[in-house]
């Protein structure tokens, strides 16, 4: 058996994805663990590989991230500043170089090194259409931040005045590790900024996540959350949002927390060792349109005539 994580954390993401589909969750968190071992069972091997997936959307956006962030660290690291042509040409070819890797199949090698788009792999027809956009999405995003005066302000602000640049990092609370990644952090006057990268469209957890990032100034930084103030920064519409994270909110955020962490207990046969229970404990999502979507779903169909068959994975 795969050696597993020996304790539970907490995210935003991995809340949500929980509350979304907990079967999902459990090939995510659970039975990719160890895929990347040749010597691993097939089902944990097909786990990382599908967890490892990106849709079209989501590589738009993780390039556009990816970018940024050499962007603003080339800086921090002394290197001389990137142009907006420099930084178009980088994303768009990132771009091209993906999509190649994934059609020529490159993530078979090595699903964590090379793209294997959702598209690809379930055979979708992609118009030329939609790739235009796409080009087009990742170009305007590049170009829009570079424009912009958030861009101005960070830059004429100074290095020194920057706190984190897309960074993993974790603060602890209700005893578990809560994990956060701001785009971007820095301090002004006695007040710090937070910037959340947004490549689509707003949607109901942004203000959830920007309240995640204030609760995380507060213990990370020691910041009070009044003196934090968070923006969504929509990049292809070339539109910033500054959030109010009321005190209403950040109770609601602590609550969610604790709530979210009390079902992933309660699907663990061992707490202290990160150990879940039977595969069928983690119910599917009855919302078709998700499964549709659903990096996992070769996974979950071949999975609900062999339920019990894959539950001793764990035993």
């Amino acid at each position: 058996m795969a050696e597993l994580k020996s304790e539970l954390s907490w995210s935003i993401s991995r809340a949500n994805l929980l509350r979304d589909c907990p079967r999902r969750y459990y090939y995510h968190y659970y039975l990719s663990w160890g895929g990347w071992k040749p010597e691993a069972p097939p089902e944990r091997r097909k786990a990382y590989t599908l967890k490892s997936m990106v849709n079209l959307d989501m590589l738009a956006g993780q390039i556009v991230h990816d970018v940024i962030r050499e962007i603003f660290n080339r800086e921090r690291e002394g290197f001389s500043r990137t142009s907006c042509e420099q930084a178009r040409k980088l994303a768009l070819t990132r771009l091209r170089d993906a999509w190649r890797q994934s059609k020529e199949g490159l993530w078979r090698r090595s699903p964590k090194r090379f793209a294997n788009l959702f598209e690809h792999y379930y055979d979708q027809d992609v118009p030329q259409s939609r790739l235009d956009d796409t080009k087009e999405k990742v170009d305007a995003c590049i170009t829009n931040l570079f424009g912009s005066e958030t861009f101005k302000f960070i830059r004429q602000a100074g290095v020194k005045h920057w706190l984190t640049i897309d960074q993993l990092d974790f603060f602890e609370f209700a005893g578990v590790k809560i994990y956060a990644v701001p785009d971007f952090a820095m301090r002004d006057g006695q007040s710090v900024r937070i910037y959340d990268w947004k490549t689509g469209k707003p949607n109901e957890d942004v203000e959830q996540q920007l309240a995640c990032y204030v609760f995380f100034a507060n213990k990370r930084w020691q910041v009070p959350p009044h003196l934090t103030v968070p923006f969504a920064v929509y990049l292809s519409e070339g539109r910033i949002q500054q959030i109010d994270v009321t005190e209403e909110r950040s109770a609601q955020l602590k609550d969610y927390i604790r709530t979210s962490l009390f079902e992933m207990m309660r699907l663990l046969r061992s707490v202290e060792h990160n150990l879940p229970r039977r595969v069928d404990a983690f119910s599917r999502t009855d919302n078709a349109a998700k499964c549709a979507r659903c990096f996992f779903k070769e996974l979950c169909e071949s999975d609900g005539e062999k339920e019990d068959a894959d539950s001793g994975l764990f035993d």
